[in-house]
C-alpha cells in the first residue's frame, strides 16, 4: 500500500523509522516574495479593503509557512470581529498579536526586535 506522511518536525522522528521511508520530499519555507503573496491571499477581500496591514514587513520579518500564515490571519480576523463592533478591518496590532500566539504554539521565541516599529503596540497589549 501507499502511505503519505507529513510533518514539520522531521528532526523529532526516529532515525530507524526514517531509514524505512523510501522517498522523502522536503518543502522549504517560502521565501519573502512568496510569503507576501500568501499574506495578501489569506486576508479576505472584504476585510483587506478596510485594513491597514504592512504586508512587506510581515513577509520580511516572519519566515513562516502558508499554514502558519493562514492560522494567524484566521485568528486575527476572529479577534478583530469580536472587538470591532461589526466593522470589517484588521490592524497590524491584530496580526502581530496572532503572530505572537502562533510563535508560542510553535515553541519559538519572538523578540521585540522582530516586531520592529510595532513592538510598543504589542508590549502595551500584554
Amino acid at each position: 500500500g501507499l502511505a503519505i506522511l507529513a510533518t514539520n518536525r522531521k528532526n523529532d522522528l526516529d532515525q530507524a523509522f526514517l531509514r524505512r521511508i523510501r522517498h522523502i520530499i522536503d518543502f522549504p519555507v517560502p521565501d519573502e516574495e512568496q510569503r507576501a503573496k500568501m499574506w495578501k491571499q489569506m486576508i479576505p477581500e472584504s476585510v483587506a479593503e478596510n485594513s491597514h496591514i504592512d504586508v512587506p514587513f510581515l513577509a520580511r520579518q516572519f519566515p513562516l509557512s502558508g499554514g502558519h500564515i493562514r492560522s494567524i490571519v484566521f485568528n486575527a480576523c476572529l479577534q478583530s470581529a469580536h472587538s470591532a463592533n461589526g466593522r470589517k478591518e484588521l490592524f497590524m496590532r491584530d496580526i502581530l498579536v496572532a503572530v505572537k500566539r502562533e510563535y508560542d504554539k510553535m515553541n519559538r521565541s519572538l523578540s521585540l526586535d522582530q516586531l520592529g516599529p510595532y513592538a510598543s503596540d504589542i508590549a502595551a497589549s500584554e
